[in-house]
């Protein structure tokens, strides 16, 4: 005859079963999941000074949002059927804090990209005045291949190339290009330490890149500020990226020409914006 285990014994069991089940539903992976988000009213978040939006009731440019979560057993269950969610491998290092925090930064520096490009672009379309100026070019990559690999770091700041300055990204580049391969190469820079931006220098040499071009092999995110009149301020919170450039430029056109270019409807997409000018 077969004993029978204790009630208490048994309803202990049950509670490290349930315990031990819900440690192995929110264990850590190493995957990140992006699942659609809301959309964000592009009138409540770009004003356009002394020019109000000439939209309809309830039409106008909406943002699409994209949600980022890291993925555990219970998520990666969740979503992995669903065809709207993106499961993406997260190497190591994206998953170190520091590392992360690099990667929000750079993010919305895109943004910031993004929108000084949209603000640039509408103001050319609408005929009026603007200008910019150009800080130097944040570094958010570095090439296995590049000298500067283990000198450079995320979120510096590039400001000369042999000891010459830019007017742009653009210009800075075609001063690269025109480099030969192995030759030696200073860039100075800023990095922020303890709150505080410090001037350095770095030697190093051009490299051929896998276009067969010279470059340095830094990715860079140019920093810029735009003089406009009037003043075009954008307010999207936490979303971050490029991806919202075409809407953003669409919005600020119809405020600065006074055109309803939705005609009532509602607008949303996703697409980023170039410059058409070169500023050479």
């Amino acid at each position: 005859m077969k004993k029978k285990l204790p009630k208490k014994l048994k309803t202990f069991i049950k509670i490290i079963a349930l315990i031990l089940l819900a440690v192995f539903l929110i264990f850590p992976l190493p995957y990140r999941i992006e699942i659609p988000g809301g959309v964000k009213p592009l009138n409540e978040s770009i004003e356009v000074s002394g020019h109000k939006a000439p939209v309809k009731a309830d039409g106008g440019f909406y943002l699409p949002t994209v949600k980022t979560a890291p993925a555990n057993v219970s998520l990666l269950i969740y979503n992995i059927f669903d065809r709207y969610a993106d499961i993406h491998p997260a190497n190591s290092r994206e998953q170190v804090l520091s590392k992360r925090q690099q990667d929000e930064i750079i993010s919305q520096m895109q943004m910031r990209v993004s929108e000084n490009i949209a603000i640039w672009e509408a103001f050319r379309l609408a005929r009026k005045p603007i200008d910019f100026e150009y800080g130097g070019a944040y570094v958010t990559d570095l090439a296995s291949s590049s000298s500067f690999r283990n000198v450079l770091r995320p979120l510096d700041l590039i400001t000369h190339v042999d000891g010459q300055s830019f007017e742009s990204s653009e210009e800075m580049y075609e001063y690269i290009k025109k480099q030969e391969v192995g030759a030696p190469v200073k860039l100075q820079y800023q990095r922020e330490v303890n709150g505080e931006k410090v001037e350095q220098t770095a030697e190093g040499s051009y490299i051929k890149l896998d276009n067969g071009a010279t470059g340095i092999g830094v990715t860079l995110v140019e920093k810029t500020r735009l003089l406009s009149e009037p003043h075009v301020s954008i307010n999207v919170g936490e979303v971050s990226g490029p991806s919202g450039g075409l809407l953003f430029t669409l919005d600020i056109y119809s405020k600065l020409a006074g055109r309803d270019l939705t005609q009532g409807r509602k607008v949303t997409g996703s697409a980023s914006t170039l410059f058409t000018k070169n500023f050479n």
